[in-house]
């Protein structure tokens, strides 16, 4: 096998696992910033202005749902921000509780970190890229071991 077709069987699976990676710290993040934001977050009451819905992959795959809400800070500064994975019972002109950080007010959210629907798609996503994972090290470590 030549150096170029067995760099190119070894860059694809790293490239692939580099975004499983990536992923993974992505729904760690987004968790570990609602739970901030929940434990220690200024409240604000916030309204949602508009509620849509997105498909992914335009071919009638499942729906995204997406809130833009707008509250006002504690000095008085209307602030919007958009959020996925909030309730389907919200509905635009729906009052809620907002919860944001004073130095970044536009990192807000009107989700709840205990949400049952999001810890179970952040545990999937974390189970799935990491089973990715997983698979893309053991068949590195085989080609390695037969190949090189």
């Amino acid at each position: 096998m030549s150096f170029l077709s067995s760099a190119l069987v070894l860059a694809i699976p790293a490239l692939m696992a580099c975004l499983a990676l990536y992923g993974i710290g992505r729904v760690a993040e987004r968790r570990r910033r609602l739970t901030t934001l929940w434990r220690t977050g200024l409240t604000a009451q916030g309204r949602c202005l508009r509620a849509y819905a997105t498909s992914r992959g335009g071919d009638g795959g499942p729906a995204v749902l997406h809130h833009v809400y707008e509250y006002r800070t504690r000095d008085g500064r209307p602030v919007r921000f958009e959020e996925t994975g909030s309730p389907a019972s919200v509905m635009a002109g729906d009052t809620l509780t907002v919860r944001y950080l004073p130095d970044q007010p536009e990192q807000a959210t009107a989700l709840q970190p205990d949400n049952s629907g999001m810890l179970r798609a952040a545990a999937a996503s974390m189970a799935v890229l990491t089973a990715l994972l997983a698979v893309i090290v053991c068949f590195l470590a085989v080609y390695v071991a037969v190949f090189m």
